[in-house]
């Protein structure tokens, strides 16, 4: 209601074109006024970028120099704000009586608490590509439920899978997410259907899915015949979409990747794009807190879930003896130095 009455009634009570618009407040919510208007989806990023934005965190954790007019002031890095209020070990000890949750909202001006601890990203660890025992590729394709620039965050994830020590092992290949239109969203689609060849592309059809599917047809059709014209492959990725899954909700999907994440089962390559997003995501996912951005983390669980997406064979029978893949490819090796 409240955004809603600034953007239909605040605007429209300004003086002339040249008056200035103050918002003083705390942070309440990822979605609270300050969260609204800072948000790409709903004023231009070029608007965004003409605001001057002052936020007075309880602790900083870097060195920060206010200047009004004559006054300056050099605060120095964690530093409390209000000495007199709060010294810095009452703000500790305040922060373990408010919560992670609540001090990051109230005190930091961050509604997004960095950590919620129930991922532990430091098991989230890279592999290099060469460790991989030849993978099947899968592409998931979180649509968000509108192809409208004012949805969700919209998600594309690789994900290889490979066998080790006879158990299916994931491997985040590469992550692209943002606020994209059905344009971007295909050629984005595309971009990782031409670097991952042989990957097949699942879209989940709620929502927008179908659609997109259909545009990502056409948009597909388009690149081949210019493929064609340049005499190179064209895409033939699998391209599928398929059904909600109802069996287990969003959160509890996501929640099951926490065994793969704390026995190395899950890990991304060296090389892989959006790690950054995704390990953020990890930090803050709260299974008591579904309207945190999860995006990425949903695309991956969904791999992890998906019955479809199984390793290579990796071994074959000679002779009644069981022979490694990796063992058939040094047969035939040759190596040039």
């Amino acid at each position: 209601m409240v955004n809603n009455n600034f953007q239909g009634s605040v605007l429209s009570r300004l003086k002339d074109n040249e008056s200035s618009i103050v918002i003083l407040m705390q942070r309440l919510g990822d979605e609270d006024l300050c969260g609204y208007l800072l948000n790409e989806r709903n004023v231009s990023k070029s608007i965004i970028e003409s605001w001057r934005i002052l936020k007075l965190q309880a602790i900083n954790e870097k060195e920060e120099i206010y200047k009004i007019g004559s006054f300056s002031y050099k605060r120095e890095a964690r530093e409390p704000l209000f000495k007199d209020r709060h010294t810095l070990e009452e703000l500790e000890i305040l922060k373990q009586e408010m919560g992670e949750d609540d001090f990051q909202t109230q005190m930091q001006q961050e509604p997004q608490a960095r950590e919620s601890g129930y991922f532990d990203i430091s098991n989230f660890t890279p592999i290099a590509s060469y460790e991989l025992d030849g993978c099947n590729d899968y592409i998931f394709i979180d649509n968000a439920e509108s192809l409208s620039l004012k949805a969700d965050d919209r998600a594309i994830v690789v994900v290889g899978v490979d066998s080790f020590d006879s158990l299916p092992r994931y491997t985040l290949k590469d992550c692209i997410a943002g606020i994209f239109d059905e344009e971007a969203m295909c050629n984005n689609i595309i971009e990782m259907a031409l670097k991952y060849r042989d990957s097949k592309i699942f879209i989940e059809g709620a929502g927008g899915g179908l659609m997109l599917y259909r545009l990502l047809q056409k948009e597909v059709l388009k690149v081949n015949e210019r493929l064609k014209r340049d005499s190179k492959s064209p895409i033939t990725n699998q391209i599928e979409t398929y059904p909600t899954i109802k069996e287990i909700s969003k959160m509890q999907k996501i929640s099951s990747m926490k065994p793969y994440l704390n026995t190395g089962y899950l890990r991304y390559l060296s090389t892989a794009l959006g790690v950054d997003k995704v390990k953020k995501q990890l930090a803050s996912f709260n299974p008591e807190k579904p309207h945190r951005k999860n995006d990425c983390i949903d695309a991956l669980s969904t791999a992890l879930y998906f019955k479809e997406c199984k390793p290579k064979i990796t071994s074959k029978i000679e002779n009644g003896q069981r022979i490694p893949q990796r063992m058939l490819k040094a047969q035939g090796r040759i190596w040039r130095i």
